[in-house]
């Protein structure tokens, strides 16, 4: 349990495992229970050219934690859903995802699903099952879709191509 603030007035509070995030303003971000909601992640990796399959290896790792909800001074709040693809980088820490290379060497990653409001507003994600690239954005009706040039050998990641609007 405790307290920490930055410089700039943000505190993040910790009590019986449940992290929150207090804005200067007083937006709460309820970000979950630590045991069960963090998230690890690799800033860089090494990397093994003599084995038999290219492996690399978490030279630095971060563990974090997705905001769930924020709530602001008057009770206005939204609500924030992910999908987890692949699987844990580490299967043997308990509710850990990984944000780069899963154990079978898959990329994994957490991508916002959902975004709800106390008004009743809704935004919806979609994305491709096998690239993980965002497919279109909903929200009353109304969609953006996206698409992506194709791989030319070149580049690892394809780029936006094109946005349709609604």
């Amino acid at each position: 349990s405790g307290v920490a603030s930055s410089k700039s007035k943000w505190r993040v509070e910790c009590f019986n495992f449940v992290v929150r995030a207090v804005s200067p303003t007083g937006v709460v971000y309820d970000l979950g229970d630590v045991r069960t909601e963090k998230a690890v992640g690799m800033y860089s990796a090494g990397y093994m050219p003599e084995a038999p399959i290219p492996l690399y290896f978490p030279s630095r790792t971060v563990t974090y934690l997705h905001a769930k909800t924020a709530i602001d001074t008057s009770g206005n709040w939204i609500r924030y859903s992910y999908k987890a693809y692949g699987n844990p980088f580490w299967p043997g820490i308990r509710g850990a995802r990984s944000s780069i290379i899963s154990a079978d060497n898959e990329f994994s990653v957490t991508l916002p699903l959902k975004i709800e409001a106390s008004d009743g507003r809704v935004v919806n994600f979609e994305y491709d099952d096998t690239s993980r690239r965002l497919q279109s954005i909903s929200t009353a009706g109304n969609y953006w879709r996206y698409a992506y040039q194709a791989l030319d050998g070149q580049d690892s990641q394809p780029a936006l191509s094109k946005v349709t609007l609604p």
